[in-house]
């Protein structure tokens, strides 16, 4: 009926419209993933406003022989396309609202997903009762082999399906947030790009893609990296005894300040954590925001030490390394270093 379509036109004009007004500050990687959609709704409206037009059309040639029987097949097409519409209409509105509360982070999809799927069941089976007479509800709960088969088929679909919920739930993490994943002997670390219906999605350090069941996640010990606080990280370089303890700790502070990257407040501090053959050990704890940039950081602070211990005429110990010889007697022989 044409009110039916009125009432999806309006959803798709409506969704535009919120679109133009309310989400003009999200990010330009949005706005692509909004405008590829919005392509898709566009075609399959326009697609679906020919059909229905095909439809009424040949309504005033009902009395050739051949179009009554090509009228039926015109409206059950256009019907189907037209709840295609629906179903995307009303996802771009979810997302659009999501994104509108989520403006700074990233918005899962498996949510917008679970949506899409269980309006699509309940359009379908409004589709199979009103137009081919069928309850598909009552025949899908009184077969009990049916059910069955199907939850045995799909156990761990929807094992990682609930999972992927009660992360949404929880929120150990959002996107974008760097983490690292801990189960047994297993540890994944990267960004975290997207949540699907099936697996957590991140992007690794060196730029691969690592694709994580969530079952296995919710499952699993989970660091967060991205959150408001600093992130602590260690140098350790071994100086001989004859080294002023003082100037030790004034020259590995001072270099630490001067490095790119590394955090101000709390600034660096040194500690001098133990003794061996070779020398004292003097560990630098300092503090980084970016997760992704540590060994970057890492790069840069070492260089700057070295730099200046060089300047300030302080060498780090040489490691030294004893051998012992045996004779052929058994004994011990002579040693060297």
């Amino acid at each position: 009926q044409l009110e039916a379509a009125v009432v999806i036109l309006s959803l798709v004009l409506g969704a535009w419209i919120a679109y133009r007004l309310f989400l003009k500050e999200v990010s330009q990687d949005r706005h692509r993933s909004l405008q590829a959609q919005f392509r898709n709704l566009s075609f399959h409206t326009s697609a679906s406003a020919l059909l229905l037009l095909g439809y009424f059309g040949l309504g005033y040639l009902q009395e050739e022989a051949a179009f009554p029987r090509l009228m039926v097949y015109v409206g059950l097409a256009t019907i189907l396309w037209w709840a295609v519409v629906l179903v995307k209409a009303l996802r771009m509105i979810l997302l659009e609202y999501l994104f509108f509360r989520h403006l700074h982070e990233g918005v899962p999809l498996v949510i917008v997903n679970l949506f899409t799927l269980l309006l699509s069941l309940v359009v379908i089976s409004v589709i199979f009762s009103l137009v081919f007479a069928v309850k598909l509800v009552p025949l899908v709960a009184t077969s009990a082999l049916f059910s069955l088969v199907l939850g045995l088929a799909m156990q761990d679909t929807l094992g990682n399906l609930f999972s992927g919920m009660a992360l949404q739930l929880d929120k150990p993490f959002s996107l974008g947030d760097w983490v690292e994943i801990h189960t047994g002997a297993q540890r994944w670390v990267g960004q975290v790009r997207e949540v699907s219906w099936r697996a957590t999605l991140l992007d690794g350090l060196f730029d691969e893609i690592i694709t994580i069941p969530n079952r296995v996640v919710a499952q699993a010990q989970i660091s967060n990296y991205s959150t408001h606080r600093p992130i602590y990280r260690t140098l350790t370089l071994v100086f001989p005894y004859g080294q002023d303890l003082e100037q030790v700790r004034k020259a590995l502070s001072e270099a630490a300040i001067r490095a790119k990257g590394v955090e101000k407040n709390p600034g660096p501090i040194v500690l001098m954590s133990e003794a061996g053959p070779n020398g004292f050990s003097a560990k630098l704890v300092y503090t980084i925001r970016d997760y992704g940039r540590q060994f970057l950081i890492a790069d840069q602070l070492l260089s700057q030490v070295l730099s200046d211990l060089r300047e300030r005429g302080m060498e780090i110990a040489p490691t030294r390394l004893r051998m012992e010889r045996e004779s052929e007697k058994g004994g011990r022989g002579n040693n060297e270093e």
